[in-house]
């Protein structure tokens, strides 16, 4: 009650004092002004303090109205610390740098590279490194190679050596599948003792599929005395699992106990770890991670689930998906997919559609879910014909899914609608990529979600 009370009795002392010093207007910036705002950082308090600067004449002022679109960013009020910047008469570089940095803590990636331009256009722009640093972390997270090119070449222009901008070059290309010129960034970095900018290599490598480049440049890492973080090995051990390296990924495993790092606090190296055991077939090994964990959380959950089913134990994951132990954690889409794919693993359907109805009361079901009921579904066309009313409802344009309809069809002798399913998709243009089947769906992390609404 105290704390709440303080903002409001700022405000009205702040307010007696300007009405007993109404010269103190011109000279806002260095009176008790900023010391309101540092009182009213609150989502209630704020605006009531804007409104009294408003009312008492001192909008615009560079370092007050600075401070106060730095106290909106702090709130989230993104929006809102705009329109103050807006109505700033001349921001200077400061106000600009101040501004660009809370779109980047609001990861408004897209307003990034709109403001900076504009910043370029006021003629207040000027090099910093931390500016850059925040650009080309825009460019990584909207794949903009064309704007990360620019940045590059100005980066080169200028001359800078920065450790840090080099390391969201090397980020930026590799985001961008470009890992050819992420290496070549990478090797000229001078002095290259930063983990930064390793991690950033090797994450590199692994994530577009250069999983033996990644370990390799891991050794070269080590051999420099450089000492890994938990990225970095997350990285690694994410490499371990694409390559089913279970010797390598036992031994960044052992590592990791030698250099006295606690994953049972970890999440995130935990469940890499845990994934990395469950997909080279050693669920036990799993389950020991998973059980030495300190807090379980969904992603830990979910993944030791899915590890159960995918090395064809679906009555463990079962399991632990009913274990009341975890009964406080809420299934997301891939909980859900993995716990359905053990049904169909087992052939329960009663449980299988069971599950499904818990589902849908969560507000949960997608593609993924869909995918998993149709391994269900598809020994039973009566059943499974609700799942094709349905896609047929979301005029999905992907063809494996008609494909996967057509197939059904086939399966109970209606080679009419076969036709008109083969009919409809030259109509829509859709061709069946090589390969792509049911399973392929499965694989691919990269599916769009869309809401999907299944009658049991």
């Amino acid at each position: 009650m105290y704390n709440r009370a303080l903002p409001l009795l700022q405000i009205r002392w702040f307010s007696a004092w300007l009405s007993r010093n109404e010269a103190a207007a011109a000279s806002a910036s260095t009176s008790p002004c900023g010391s309101l705002l540092d009182f009213c950082c609150g989502v209630n308090s704020l605006p009531k303090a804007h409104g009294l600067l408003l009312v008492r004449g001192l909008a615009g002022d560079l370092l007050l109205w600075t401070k106060l679109l730095s106290s909106y960013g702090s709130l989230g009020r993104v929006a809102i610390a705009r329109k103050v910047f807006d109505e700033i008469p001349d921001p200077d570089f400061y106000s600009w740098k101040v501004m660009l940095r809370w779109y980047f803590l609001n990861d408004r990636y897209s307003d990034i590279i709109g403001f900076r331009a504009l910043m370029r256009c006021s003629g207040k722009d000027k090099h910093d490194d931390v500016i850059i640093s925040i650009v080309l972390k825009a460019c990584s997270e909207l794949r903009f190679l064309e704007e990360g090119r620019k940045l590059h070449s100005y980066i080169v222009k200028v001359g800078s050596r920065d450790s840090f901008v080099f390391s969201g070059l090397v980020n930026m290309y590799a985001k961008c599948g470009k890992v050819k010129f992420s290496r070549r960034v990478f090797d000229e970095i001078d002095d290259n003792d930063s983990v930064v900018s390793w991690t950033s290599m090797i994450n590199g490598y692994v994530q577009n599929g250069f999983v033996d480049d990644g370990l390799a440049l891991f050794n070269r890492m080590r051999e420099g005395l450089v000492q890994g973080n938990q990225h970095t090995f997350g990285s690694l051990v994410t490499a371990c699992s694409n390559l089913g390296a279970l010797h390598q990924g036992r031994w960044l495993h052992g590592h990791l106990i030698k250099k006295g790092i606690d994953i049972t606090k970890n999440s995130f190296l935990s469940t890499s770890l845990l994934d990395m055991y469950a997909k080279c077939g050693e669920v036990v090994d799993a389950r020991k991670v998973f059980d030495e964990l300190l807090a379980t959380d969904l992603v830990s959950w979910t993944a030791m689930i899915v590890g159960y089913t995918q090395s064809c134990s679906p009555l463990m994951a079962l399991e632990l998906f009913t274990n009341e132990k975890w009964a406080g954690i809420l299934p997301n889409s891939v909980t859900i997919a993995g716990a359905l794919s053990a049904c169909a693993r087992l052939e329960n359907l009663r449980f299988g559609m069971s599950i499904h109805g818990f589902e849908i009361k969560l507000g949960l079901e997608d593609e993924t879910i869909l995918n998993a009921l149709l391994d269900i579904l598809y020994s039973r066309f009566d059943l499974g014909e609700i799942a094709i009313k349905k896609m047929q409802e979301l005029h999905l344009e992907k063809a494996c899914y008609y494909v996967l309809i057509s197939n059904m069809y086939a399966s109970d002798g209606r080679w009419s609608q076969v036709k008109q399913i083969r009919e409809l998709m030259e109509g829509r243009r859709l061709t069946k990529s090589p390969g792509c089947s049911l399973l392929g769906i499965h694989a691919n992390a990269n599916v769009p979600t869309t809401r999907v609404a299944l009658a049991a």
